[in-house]
C-alpha cells in the first residue's frame, strides 16, 4: 500500500515534500474543522494566530534546550491550504 494515499486532500505534486515529511515522521493530521473555518479569509486568520502561538511556544522551549520537531509547522501548512 502506498503510504501517501492517506493524505488524499494533498493531491498537488508540489505538496509531495509535505506528504513525505508526514509519512517519514508518522505524523497524523488533526480532525478537519467545520467547513466555514476552512474558508479562505478565515483560514488565513487561523494560520496567523496559530503561527504566533507556535513561535511563542518554540521560543520558550528553545530557551530550555529543546528542539522543535516540525509537526506544528506541518499542521500549519495544512491549515493554510484549507485541508484542516
Amino acid at each position: 500500500m502506498n503510504p501517501l494515499k492517506k493524505y488524499k486532500r494533498a493531491l498537488d505534486k508540489s505538496d509531495r515534500g509535505w506528504r513525505l515529511a508526514g509519512v517519514n515522521n508518522h505524523w497524523e493530521l488533526p480532525v478537519p474543522k467545520s467547513w466555514y473555518l476552512r474558508l479562505p479569509i478565515i483560514r488565513v486568520f487561523r494560520a496567523v494566530v496559530l503561527m504566533y502561538k507556535i513561535d511563542r511556544h518554540n521560543r520558550f522551549y528553545r530557551r530550555l534546550g529543546q528542539v522543535p520537531t516540525g509537526y506544528d509547522e506541518w499542521v500549519l501548512y495544512a491549515i493554510q491550504r484549507g485541508w484542516i
